[in-house]
């Protein structure tokens, strides 16, 4: 059996703080709301290397596959449940995707880490181009991502099973996907139209075309309150109109949010304190 090589332990600690970046971002697309309430049922055959999506033993129902774009780089997605644990619905994919990779064929081994509880847990596995890049990763001029189309899987405990996602890209991560800087725009877009606040910098762009929804979220440097009142003023200025109904039922959160819409479209718009400083505005963007 094929084991995952080792990271130098020079690069370890970012790999695996970037590896845990990318299953939490991963894990929230498990989480119901009503930005995934239409799953799109997307008919076109799989691209990339994999060849059929792997089914785990025990699937009670696996979604087609989804195509997002997340800060401009494009991941395939398929959820799923399993009447199998979190530990065994990974360990399958584990075995599936390295008897699936390529990197063997090339006398090439695959890069991979891990992390699983019996509530939840997530594995990665980038399957290398060739071996001036597992050169570039070993000379610590590159994180293990690059090196690789990326192979994902996340669980996470429901019921008696395990509800899964799995994710895959067709070319290696790029790392300003995920880890963009504070002050400079992320990859990605905006939702045309639609405007963000001013002085805004955005810090995340997820996007499925074919269900017709956004995520987009904005760094600003005052409160929450001004945050959403800039974000509300930049909308109206597009002709977006306030639910006022919902306003209302909102109006003692900690975290205050604000609905507008204009024609098929409709924005959710939340705010929230950052960490370090200043506030996060997500918009919730959906037509029909």
């Amino acid at each position: 059996m094929q084991q995952f090589a080792r990271v130098e332990r020079t690069r370890r600690a970012s790999s695996a703080a970037l590896a845990v970046k990318i299953g939490a971002l991963m894990g929230c697309l498990l989480i119901p709301n009503w930005v995934h309430a239409s799953v799109t049922e997307l008919a076109e055959k799989l691209r990339g290397l994999l060849g059929q999506v792997p089914k785990p033993p025990g699937s009670t129902g696996q979604d087609k596959e989804r195509r997002l774009l997340l800060n401009g780089q494009v991941f395939h997605v398929v959820t799923g449940h399993s009447e199998r644990s979190v530990r065994e619905t990974l360990e399958f994919y584990r075995l599936k995707l390295e008897d699936q990779a390529k990197a063997p064929t090339l006398g090439l081994r695959t890069l991979g880490f891990h992390q699983i509880s019996e509530e939840s847990g997530f594995l990665l596995l980038v399957d290398p181009l060739s071996q001036s890049a597992l050169k570039a990763v070993a000379a610590q001029e590159e994180l293990f991502t690059s090196a690789g189309p990326l192979r994902m899987v996340t669980a996470v405990r429901r019921a008696h099973g395990a509800d899964y996602l799995f994710a895959w890209t067709d070319e290696p991560l790029r790392v300003e996907a995920l880890s963009p800087s504070d002050d400079l725009d992320a990859p990605g877009r905006d939702v045309p139209g639609v405007p963000r606040p001013i002085g805004s910098v955005r810090g995340l762009s997820l996007f499925e075309p074919a269900a017709g929804y956004g995520l987009i979220t904005y760094q600003l440097p005052g409160s929450p309150e001004s945050s959403l009142r800039a974000a509300r003023d930049a909308l109206r200025s597009a002709g977006f109109q306030e639910d006022p109904d919902l306003r209302t039922a909102t109006a003692d959160r900690d975290n205050p949010l604000t609905q507008l819409l204009s024609g098929k479209q409709s924005v959710l718009v939340k705010a929230r304190a950052r960490r370090s400083s200043g506030s996060q505005v997500t918009y919730l963007w959906r037509t029909q």
